[in-house]
């Protein structure tokens, strides 16, 4: 299964801002005309066994299909910011099964984000 990714380079800097679409970002880690974080990082994120503790960044750049970062497990800002879905609902919204025939083959269709 290949996840959705965002386009990055090799800092980790979107090619095209993830939220509105600017293609302009040649200076800078945030978009001229939306004001967004364009690097996908290691967040800091909430503590699920205590609601008042967060986990810490450990500050990795991540590639632009990260949803968590693979050093510390915490979330990436692409995730937390909704540019990429949780893997669950991705693979769902990615698979419409079509069992046919005999031969019980499996069919994938990509759906069209609508959002």
């Amino acid at each position: 299964m290949i996840y959705k990714n965002i386009r990055v380079n090799e800092n980790g800097k979107a090619l095209t801002c993830p939220h509105c679409e600017n293609e302009e970002l040649s200076v800078g880690d945030y978009c001229k005309i939306c004001g967004n974080d364009i690097i996908n990082r290691c967040a800091d994120t909430q503590n699920p066994k205590a609601k008042n503790l967060v986990n810490r960044s450990c500050g990795s750049i991540l590639q632009g299909n990260a949803r968590y970062c693979s050093r510390c497990g915490n979330e990436s800002t692409f995730y937390q910011k909704g540019w990429l879905m949780d893997w669950k609902s991705e693979n769902t919204k990615k698979a419409i099964y079509n069992v046919s025939g005999t031969h019980n083959t499996i069919h994938y269709k990509e759906i069209k984000d609508e959002a």
